[in-house]
C-alpha cells in the first residue's frame, strides 16, 4: 500500500499475549518500514487514551492508524477516524476479534501485517447508539449478561463463551422492549432474550449472529429472540458456533436505518465487546460510508473499494 507514508501504530499491551504483540510489531516493521515512511509506535492505556492519540495523529496528518488489540481497542481507535480520509488497519490480539474475523484478517499477527500491507482500502458503515459509535455489534439483552460473565472468565475462546451464555440464562431478567423500526408502527417484545444490532456478521470467536450483515449497504441488522425461542436456540447452538449458519430459526431479523428501543429501566449495553451503562431509551442509526478500512486483497471483493 504505497500511499501509506505516515503511520501510527497504537498497541493495547493488555490485549493478547506478549508473543502476539511482539509478532505484530515485527510484522508491521517488516511490512511498512522504509526510508520514505514515517512509522511510529505508541501504547494505549485506556479507551479514551487510544481515541485521543488516534485523533491527534490524524489531525497532525497521519494517513494510516494501525490498531493492535481487540474489538474494544479497535472501537476506540476506529471511531476517531470516522469521516476522515485516514485508514484503519487492524492487527487482532483480542479474545473475540469479531472485526478481524468478518474481514478475514489473519489471527496470526505477523501474517496479518504482511497481508494488510498488500491489501485494499474499503469504505464501511458505522453504527451509532445514543450518539456512541460502534463498528461490530451493539446488544442490550441476554448478550449483556454473557459479556459480563465472559469478561470475568480467566480464559478465552468458544468454551468460556458457551459457559458465559449458560450462566446468563439464569442471571438475565428480561424487561419489555418497545421497538420502532424506521417509520413502521411500534412493536412490543414482552420477554426479549436476545436483542442485537449488527453492522458486521459476528460477536467474535466465530459466533455469527447476523450472517447476512454487510458493512457497506447503508443498513444495520436487528436480531431479536424472545425467551420462548431459547430451547430452539440451544438446539441450534452447534450451527451457530461451529458452522456458517444462514438462518437461525429462533431469531427474527430485520435490516433498518433507524431504530428506537424503549425499555422500562436504564440498563447496561454491549458495544463492540465492551460494557457501557445506558439510558432506558436507545436511539440507533447508521453513518453510511463513514470509515476507511484496510483488508486483505482477495477478500470481500463486493465491498466498496476506495479509489
Amino acid at each position: 500500500m504505497d500511499t501509506c507514508k505516515r503511520i501510527l501504530t497504537l498497541i493495547n499491551p493488555q490485549s493478547g499475549s506478549s508473543d502476539s504483540v511482539a509478532k505484530a510489531i515485527a510484522g508491521i516493521r517488516e511490512a511498512w518500514e522504509a526510508p520514505d515512511v514515517d512509522l511510529k509506535f505508541q501504547f494505549t492505556t485506556s479507551h479514551e487514551d487510544g481515541h485521543g492519540k488516534a485523533t491527534a495523529a490524524v489531525d497532525a496528518g497521519v494517513d494510516t492508524v494501525i490498531a493492535v488489540g481487540g474489538d474494544g481497542t479497535i472501537n476506540a481507535i476506529g471511531t476517531a477516524l470516522i469521516g476522515r480520509t485516514a485508514r484503519l488497519c487492524v492487527i487482532p490480539t483480542g479474545s473475540g476479534n469479531g472485526f478481524a474475523r468478518h474481514f478475514d484478517i489473519p489471527l496470526d499477527t505477523h501474517d496479518a501485517a504482511l497481508q494488510l500491507r498488500q491489501g485494499r482500502v474499503l469504505r464501511i458503515d458505522v453504527g451509532r447508539v445514543n450518539n456512541t459509535p460502534f463498528l461490530v455489534t451493539m446488544s442490550c439483552a441476554w448478550e449483556v449478561d454473557i459479556a459480563k460473565h465472559f469478561e470475568a472468565m480467566p480464559m478465552r475462546g468458544i468454551l468460556p463463551y458457551v459457559l458465559s451464555a449458560v450462566y446468563g440464562v439464569f442471571t438475565y431478567s428480561p424487561q419489555p422492549f418497545r421497538l420502532t423500526i424506521d417509520d413502521e408502527p411500534p412493536i412490543l417484545i414482552e420477554h426479549p432474550m436476545l436483542c442485537t444490532v449488527a453492522n458486521l456478521t459476528q460477536y467474535g470467536s466465530g459466533v455469527k449472529i447476523a450472517p447476512s450483515a454487510q458493512p457497506d449497504d447503508g443498513l444495520l441488522e436487528l436480531v431479536v429472540m424472545e425467551r420462548g425461542g431459547l430451547t430452539t436456540l440451544l438446539n441450534q447452538l452447534p450451527s451457530l458456533l461451529l458452522e456458517d449458519p444462514e438462518v437461525i430459526p429462533a431469531f427474527t431479523t430485520q435490516p433498518f436505518r433507524s431504530l428506537r428501543i424503549e425499555r422500562e429501566e436504564p440498563s447496561a449495553i454491549q458495544i463492540d465487546g465492551e460494557l457501557k451503562e445506558a439510558e432506558a431509551v436507545l436511539s440507533i442509526d447508521i453513518i453510511p460510508s463513514a470509515l476507511n478500512v484496510m483488508v486483505p486483497q482477495t477478500k470481500h471483493a463486493s465491498t466498496k473499494q476506495v479509489e
